[in-house]
């Protein structure tokens, strides 16, 4: 397996999209007793799940998205993904970054944003990491940016890992994560001789 990805050109950019679902696989255990309470413990940091499901296309296309997705080597391989749904409020450019880190990695403070720019709940962002390592995260709380363009104490989750530190650039535009195919991940097109090829589905999983 390589650390390297392959770039969002390779493949997020030739899917066309008819649905998406995106969300955080968490890995708990939990115990109980007969009086009804319940003990959890994360085992493992949450991953972002997604399901796709492919506008149906020509048969040319479809062939070339299903050759790409073999290449990828079943799990082996990773590429970028960012999800075509998904815009915020509007373009906050590419100054921001993170200025400060709360110790339990829950809260960061960005600088860079446009001023008075809008941080809501379910707004994402992403912070390129480790060796080409992506940190994908949503916001919990509503923040208003200051004149100057910062805003403090913005909730996130999932929470930050300890190899980012003050100083990264995060990208609010669009968000991305280093994603593979599950086993079992890829439904590949069914085509109609003279007609379209329709059917196409993937799951993708957060590789981190």
């Amino acid at each position: 397996m390589s650390s390297l990805s392959y770039p969002l050109a390779f493949l997020t950019d030739q899917l066309r999209v008819a649905e998406v679902t995106q969300h955080l696989q968490r890995f708990d255990e939990q115990s109980g007793s007969g009086d009804g309470r319940i003990w959890t413990r994360e085992l493992a940091s949450p991953l972002w799940q997604v399901s796709l499901r492919l506008v149906p296309c020509s048969p040319l296309d479809g062939r070339r998205i299903d050759a790409r997705l073999r290449a990828l080597r079943g799990s082996q391989e990773s590429f970028l993904w960012a999800d075509p749904s998904y815009a915020p409020s509007y373009d906050p450019g590419d100054l921001v970054v993170v200025s400060a880190i709360s110790s339990d990695r829950s809260t960061v403070n960005f600088t860079g944003l446009p001023p008075h720019y809008p941080i809501r709940p379910g707004d994402r962002f992403s912070i390129e990491w480790g060796g080409g390592r992506q940190y994908l995260a949503e916001v919990t709380e509503e923040t208003i940016a200051s004149n100057t363009g910062m805003a403090s104490a913005v909730a996130v989750y999932p929470y930050v890992p300890l190899g980012i530190a003050p100083g990264a650039s995060a990208n609010l535009l669009r968000p991305v994560m280093r994603a593979f195919v599950p086993p079992g991940g890829h439904t590949p097109f069914t085509a109609r001789p003279g007609g379209v090829s329709s059917g196409g589905a993937l799951q993708l999983l957060q590789r981190i």
